[in-house]
């Protein structure tokens, strides 16, 4: 277990005892050597975490380790995450709720963590009816199958110039339009016609393909849309020139 990582749960308030323990053998095993860390080293991981506090705080003032300082670059923090994840030091259900965390930690404002918070709203539906308003769930048997269907799509957005409000893009079935949609709205006057006609009634505001206009689109929520779009980003910035002229793509 990595310090940053250490700090990170701890600034959650969700370090346990055994987390410190761990680090501190760990350490140990990677030939650091101080008073305090033995002894953190030989705790109980059943211990009080106001008895095994102090002597974590006083290990990193002999390691002069500043444990004021916490991570405070949410997306770096997630890559603490998915290396925890992946080495078994933490569940799905735990990994999915700090990446909530790190989500609100950078003011709701960044676009990859945001697909986390979405799952973490599916989940809250679940049972109500309302299924398939944030996420696809019910394409995944678990939710470590979720986990490792976004992971190696957060580490691929990590690395493209994505727009900030990308994840409320579609991708158009029709003429495979990737952007922002386009809003409509239903006037007065169509409304009465629909009626007249007998015609089923569009509802007051829907969405359409703003490049063709067709309402038969996916949303980039969904995983393999994603996948699609990061594709186009990646081929972009390979080839600049060559690949930005063929696509269809929004701001």
């Amino acid at each position: 277990m990595s310090i940053d990582y250490l700090l990170l749960i701890r600034s959650m308030g969700s370090a346990t005892a055994e987390n410190y323990v761990n680090w501190a053998v760990d350490c140990l095993a990677e030939g650091l050597d101080t008073p305090s860390l033995r002894i953190l080293a030989g705790l109980s991981p059943r211990v009080e975490y106001d008895e095994i506090e102090p002597f974590f705080q006083k290990t990193c003032q002999e390691l002069n380790i500043d444990i004021t300082s916490q991570v405070d670059k949410p997306r770096q923090s997630a890559n603490l995450v998915k290396q925890a994840y992946d080495l078994g030091e933490m569940s799905a259900e735990e990994a999915l709720q700090i990446m909530v965390f790190l989500f609100k930690k950078s003011n709701y404002s960044d676009p990859l963590l945001a697909v986390w918070f979405c799952i973490d709203e599916e989940l809250d539906l679940k049972g109500s009816g309302y299924e398939g308003s944030f996420y696809f769930l019910d394409e995944f048997d678990s939710l470590d199958e979720v986990c490792k269907s976004e992971w190696p799509l957060f580490e691929r957005g990590s690395h493209l110039n994505l727009p900030n409000d990308f994840y409320r893009f579609i991708k158009c079935d029709h003429c495979g339009y990737f952007g922002e949609p386009k809003l409509n709205r239903k006037s007065l006057a169509s409304g009465v016609i629909s009626r007249i006609r007998g015609l089923k009634p569009k509802p007051l505001l829907w969405n359409t393909c703003a490049c063709c206009g067709s309402c038969d689109y996916q949303n980039m929520i969904h995983p393999q849309v994603r996948a699609a779009y990061f594709n186009q980003m990646e081929d972009i910035r390979s080839d600049p020139e060559g690949t930005a002229d063929s696509l269809h793509m929004g701001g």
